[in-house]
C-alpha cells in the first residue's frame, strides 16, 4: 500500500503527457461511437457538418486566420488590462507566485463552470462588462 501511495504522483504526472492524452481521447471516442457513454454520443456521420460550422465561425471571426491562443490565462485579459498579472505583480518568490497563480486559475475555472449563462461582471476601473465564456 505504501508503495502505491508513493507511486501515485508519478502515475498522475504520466497522465499529462501528449501520448497519454491521445490514448485516453481515443478510448473516449471509441466508447462514444459504441454508445457506451452516459453524457454524450458520437455520431461520426455528423462530423462533416460540424466541421463546416467550425470553419464558418472561424472565418467569420478571424478572416485573416490569425487566431489568438486560447487558454485559461486569456480569460483574465479584459478591458485592455491583464487581470491575471495584477495579483502576481508584487510576489517575488517563484513558489509563492506559482501557488497564487494556481489558486487564481482554479477559482476561475470553478466560477466559470458554475456561473450560469446569465453571469455578468462589471469591471469598476474600466466599466467593461464581462460575461461567461
Amino acid at each position: 500500500m505504501a508503495f502505491a501511495m508513493l507511486d501515485a504522483p508519478r502515475a498522475a504526472r504520466s497522465l499529462l503527457t501528449a501520448s497519454a492524452v491521445r490514448e485516453r481521447s481515443r478510448k473516449m471516442l471509441d466508447l462514444g461511437i459504441e454508445g457506451k457513454l452516459s453524457a454524450f454520443t458520437v455520431a461520426m456521420d455528423r462530423l462533416p457538418g460540424a466541421a463546416d460550422v467550425v470553419v464558418d465561425v472561424i472565418r467569420a471571426n478571424y478572416p485573416d486566420l490569425v487566431i489568438p491562443f486560447h487558454a485559461r490565462w486569456r480569460h483574465f485579459t479584459a478591458g485592455g488590462r491583464d487581470l491575471g498579472a495584477e495579483p502576481l505583480a508584487g510576489i517575488a518568490d517563484p513558489a509563492e507566485r506559482g501557488r497564487t497563480a494556481f489558486d487564481l486559475a482554479i477559482v476561475s475555472v470553478l466560477l466559470d463552470a458554475g456561473a450560469g449563462m446569465g453571469w455578468r461582471y462589471r469591471d469598476g476601473p474600466t466599466g467593461v462588462e464581462l460575461s461567461k465564456s
